[in-house]
């Protein structure tokens, strides 16, 4: 049987600038880990195959601590434009020039 994949999750960052008491992050002990550029190409490769629909760039950690967000994002709708993509954020890093790379990056699937 064949499985089908229509939403994938995608944690680029396994920590986070906020300490909140509610969040698992904050008990983390392995340091600072982001994704690194191999595995994101895997990640590309299972988006070329699979007819994914959405994309959840959060996991556990702060999306915008990804200094290569906009550029993810941007592979991904370069690939697939009505794909959704989104991530949950806690806002503190959010900037007018961060939102309007952000935009661009979605809205053209390119920097």
């Amino acid at each position: 049987m064949k499985h089908k994949i229509d939403t994938l999750i995608v944690e680029t960052v396994g920590f986070c600038n906020l300490k909140c008491i509610m969040c698992p992050t904050r008990n983390y002990a392995t340091g600072k880990v982001l994704i690194s550029d191999e595995i994101f190409k895997k990640v590309i490769e299972i988006v070329k195959k699979h007819d994914i629909k959405i994309i959840d760039m959060t996991g556990w950690g702060e999306p915008l601590l990804d200094s290569k967000l906009e550029e993810r994002i941007a592979k991904i709708k370069e690939l697939k434009k009505h794909m959704t993509i989104g991530f949950t954020t806690n806002g503190t890093l959010l900037t007018k020039k961060r939102i309007e790379r952000i935009l661009e990056a979605v809205l053209l699937g390119g920097l």
